[in-house]
């Protein structure tokens, strides 16, 4: 059986990685890569498991229009950065005497910190930026990055999924209704 074969091969380079590691041997390619073969074993399982192949491919299905949102989410942040780093850069306040690690000083910390925040985590965030940039600007910051980031590029996410999970069944159904 082919899936056997691809059983026994991942085992069997598993094994080598595992010996030469405990050995210290230094190879001039990552064996350790390998491990990331064990994944093909889901493939196994979709064949058994009607339900996950059904997932996987409405997933597959739709990757051109989350990669769409995914560009859209990418330019939001972008932008949501940019301003941040307009309203309150520099103007955080110090934890015990460094910058937090959240902040708007610079341009990969502030990508970070919308992002953090796009994806729910803007509680702290927001007191600093209330703290040293005005409680308005960052009630009006935070009000529009959590409606545009979070709630509306999330939802179109979710709707895309179901979108592709509901052409899915109307395929499997023969589209008859």
């Amino acid at each position: 059986d082919k899936w056997n074969k691809l059983d026994g091969t991942i085992v069997l380079l598993t094994s080598v990685d595992l010996v030469l590691s405990a050995t210290g041997t230094k190879v001039g390619v990552n064996v350790s890569f390998f491990r990331i073969l064990r994944v093909a074993r889901m493939f196994r399982l979709m064949r058994a498991w009607p339900a996950l192949y059904q997932v996987c491919s409405a997933l597959v299905g739709s990757l051109y229009q989350i990669s769409n949102i995914l560009i859209l989410f990418l330019m939001m942040n972008v932008i949501f950065a940019l301003l941040g780093m307009q309203l309150f850069g520099g103007k955080l306040p110090l934890d015990d005497g460094e910058v937090p690690r959240q902040h708007f000083d610079y341009f990969m910390p502030a990508m970070l910190t919308t992002f953090i925040a796009m994806t729910g985590e803007w509680n702290e965030t927001f007191q600093a930026c209330a703290e040293g940039g005005g409680f308005w600007a960052a009630m009006g910051y935070f009000t529009a990055l959590l409606l545009v980031g979070f709630l509306v590029l999330a939802n179109l996410f979710v709707a895309i999924l179901a979108e592709a999970f509901s052409l899915d069944d109307d395929e499997e159904g023969g589209g008859g209704g």
